[in-house]
């Protein structure tokens, strides 16, 4: 972004405020549609306060506008799966929504169990993505917690760095799965998304 020192008297042109002043203040907007009007061509490292409800701090990296504000959201309800394959459980979640660049960093975390018959059993959480990226869950991006056939329950978190996003409006969901024949239970299902610019 340019900068200018003004002098005494000197005249203020309206370019001028849009290109010295708007893009490099914090601007305050009800929400993403009237920071589009407002700023139609942002430059990098413009920032804009988003009154939502729930109010976030966003920054524009050159080509896409980034959440700055980490995103989380919970599913406190204790629910089970038998899936062999990614699935989401009765309620589904917990899901973010935000802005992002081409990286995230996303961290689930829940509190598990397995039960089933044999040694050890597994029980995994990982986030899927859609919106602007579409992305499935996978084992390289999962929460794996590892236990004998109903040893009781573990809390425990697992954090990724996802790269690869298309720019845009992103919408990260955890789903879930455990190892064939036995029953995983998750409960206390927290995900957090820290946009990268």
């Amino acid at each position: 972004m340019p900068s200018r020192v003004w002098v005494a008297n000197q005249e203020l042109l309206a370019a001028d405020l849009n290109s010295y002043v708007q893009q490099q203040v914090v601007a305050t907007f009800a929400n993403t549609a009237d920071r589009a009007t407002a700023m139609p061509s942002p430059t990098n490292g413009a920032m804009a306060w988003i009154q939502a409800a729930s109010p976030y701090l966003c920054v524009y990296n050159g080509s896409a506008w980034v959440t700055l504000t980490p995103q989380a959201a919970l599913v406190a309800t204790q629910e089970t799966t038998t899936s062999a394959a990614y699935v989401n459980l009765a309620t589904v979640g917990p899901a973010v929504t935000l802005e992002t660049g081409a990286r995230a960093l996303v961290t689930v975390s829940a509190l598990s169990a397995n039960a089933g018959s044999g040694g050890e059993q597994a029980s995994y959480m990982a986030p899927a993505v859609s919106g602007a990226t579409t992305r499935a869950a996978n084992d390289d991006q999962a929460l794996r917690t590892t236990q004998s056939a109903n040893a009781g329950t573990l809390q425990a978190s697992f954090q990724t760095l996802m790269t690869g996003l298309t720019p845009g409006v992103n919408t990260f969901t955890a789903q879930y799965k455990t190892t064939s024949g036995s029953t995983g239970s998750f409960a206390r299902r927290n995900l957090t998304v820290v946009a990268l610019p």
